[in-house]
């Protein structure tokens, strides 16, 4: 038993987290305080813990690509729908629309909003697709502050 020096309430060792600079081992202060004082310092410092999180979470080339959150949002959303379709058979793949090759066949949306609506390209003829006909993105970037 010892007292917490925050909220000095006298309080069985299990209550406190084990410290090994501490004399005894354990921190000073009971865990229910530690907790109180790290919610309060996230609340303080929210936009601080924010950024510093969005500057450090590495960004697929994929997330590179596309202008907003929202935007890869509705991009993933279409290819779970068509990933589906096919298990349910709801969708059938057919062969590329260029070559008329059935080896691994790709599914691309031309509008993402319409999720089933696809073309199947096989991988080379998509990949042409793509460097001829998408525009390029430009990721926003924030203030830094």
């Amino acid at each position: 038993m010892r007292p917490c020096f925050k909220c000095g309430i006298v309080k069985p060792l299990i209550d406190f987290y084990q410290h090994k600079q501490m004399s005894d081992g354990h921190l000073g202060k009971c865990k229910d305080c530690a907790k109180l004082d790290v919610r309060m310092n996230y609340e303080t410092r929210h936009d601080q813990y924010i950024a510093y999180e969005h500057k450090r979470r590495p960004r697929t080339k994929v997330q590179r690509k596309y202008v907003s959150e929202a935007e890869l949002l509705l991009h993933k959303r279409a290819n779970t729908a068509v990933q589906i379709a096919l298990r349910s058979q709801k969708l059938q793949k057919h062969p590329c629309e260029t070559c008329g090759s059935t080896n691994r066949i790709h599914a691309h949306h031309d509008d993402y909003s319409k999720p089933l609506n696809v073309r199947w390209l096989c991988p080379k003829h998509h990949a042409e697709h793509h460097q001829h006909n998408t525009k390029i993105w430009q990721p926003i970037e924030k203030p830094r502050t």
